[in-house]
């Protein structure tokens, strides 16, 4: 199992080892030792003369050195290209070990670039359609309600109405109900002997069993207590 494995993990490296041109401009110092040291590092067979996967470039100006590496990638309906870079000051490009900084520049650039194609081959380039599956039947959990509205209690005497407000609290489970319902009313009523204020104060509590007809439609019957 284990002699499998290693075979498997050094044919994905193998395979990820694309071969590389080199392109040294003017400016590089020791352009054969930096040839010889690139071949070293990336190892025997990497580094061709032509028809490289990878070409690297170099461009000198009065204070840097451009190492680069351009490819064309396609994306949807287009192709962007991809530029990897790094910059040496030349004042580095030209003193002693001048030619291993280009070489291990050059090596960085190329390994990096190697890895990003190796991630890239394991992503799809298509977003795979997966089902969502939708339940046929999702059971309510608790749900609760409440309302307050203003309320008139028609009398009989003098006063043939108190105005007043009510508050009510709904509690229903899938197959219960329960509801506590509270208001107070006031009248107001001129007598014989004065002025008459009543003043009525009257709560509720009510439990039973509900019938969802529909999403928004359900039968209830319930029985329950009222005091005031």
């Amino acid at each position: 199992m284990n002699g499998a494995g290693t075979i498997l993990f050094l044919s994905l490296v193998a395979s990820t080892e694309a071969s590389v041109h080199l392109s040294l401009a003017e400016c590089v110092p020791s352009p054969d030792l930096v040839h010889d040291l690139v071949q070293i590092e990336l190892g025997p067979g990497r580094v061709v003369d032509a028809g490289a996967a990878l070409e690297v470039r170099t461009a000198c100006s009065s204070e840097l050195l451009r190492i680069f590496i351009s490819q064309d990638r396609p994306m949807r309906d287009r192709v962007v290209e991809d530029i990897a870079e790094r910059r040496i000051a030349r004042v580095d490009v030209d003193a002693d070990g001048g030619s291993r900084l280009v070489a291990l520049n050059i090596v960085e650039l190329v390994n990096d670039v190697t890895s990003v194609q190796a991630r890239r081959a394991f992503v799809p380039t298509t977003t795979p359609t997966v089902a969502t599956p939708i339940p046929a039947v999702a059971s309510p959990g608790l749900r609760g309600r409440i309302g307050a509205a203003p309320s008139v209690r028609f009398l009989q005497g003098p006063a043939f109405f108190a105005i007043g407000a009510r508050g009510r609290v709904d509690v229903d489970g899938s197959w219960w109900t329960v509801s506590l319902d509270a208001g107070v009313e006031e009248a107001n009523a001129n007598v014989a002997l004065g002025a008459l204020t009543t003043r009525a104060v009257s709560t509720s509590l009510t439990a039973g069993l509900r019938w969802n007809v529909a999403e928004r439609l359900a039968m209830v019957g319930a029985a329950g207590v009222r005091g005031g």
